[in-house]
């Protein structure tokens, strides 16, 4: 990392003691730093001021659907914004703004996803990543996703969280608001699946 600028960054939101801001191959990102991560651990506690931003792009977490979690400090960044989007993380939310791990994350196993090439080894650290539309349902935040997991979906959408396919995978891993508009969601389709009797 650059000194001079990380002496410039908040510090606002908590990072667990075993990760630390690396550079990855989209840039920087959040990574295991020496010692194995287990199922449920506490990764990242995100804070902040909730509230409508000026600028949504200003946002650390979509927190509602018109309410966000805003910076304390506008301009600022802290390690906790380096954790990026991937279609198939290893962590997840356990509330609004807590990101646990969602399996047992190694020091040794490597990030698949990386671009082959970069500066890692073989045997380089494992990146924290979760998928963004476990909080996003924002049409504003949209964006092509660089993310080179098997089963990137090539655009994050706002929409998203309606896939069943991402309810199953990721269980109750997502924002407290979400997982009422899925609760919803799924009310209705069984609804209208009991309406015509299970047919099309």
């Amino acid at each position: 990392m650059d000194g001079e600028e990380e002496a410039t960054w908040a510090d606002y939101s908590f990072v667990a003691p075993f990760l630390e801001v690396r550079r990855s191959g989209n840039g920087r990102g959040m990574f295991v730093r020496d010692r194995p991560v287990t199922r449920g651990e506490v990764l990242v506690v995100w804070t902040g001021l909730a509230g409508v931003p000026d600028d949504e792009h200003s946002y650390v977490l979509q927190l509602h659907d018109d309410i966000y979690m805003i910076p304390f400090e506008y301009g600022r960044r802290e390690p906790a914004d380096f954790v990026n989007h991937s279609c198939n993380p290893n962590a997840g939310l356990a509330g609004e703004a807590i990101l646990v791990a969602m399996k047992d994350i190694g020091v040794d196993e490597g990030y698949a996803t990386l671009v082959p090439g970069a500066w890692y080894s073989p045997a380089a650290v494992q990146e924290i990543t979760f998928d963004y539309s476990m909080a996003d349902s924002s049409e504003v935040d949209e964006f092509t996703c660089n993310c080179h997991a098997p089963q990137c979906r090539g655009v994050v959408r706002g929409t998203d969280w309606k896939q069943p396919a991402l309810w199953e995978k990721y269980g109750s891993h997502w924002s407290p608001y979400l997982l009422q508009k899925i609760a919803v969601l799924q009310q209705a389709q069984q609804a209208t699946t009991s309406s015509t009797g299970g047919k099309d």
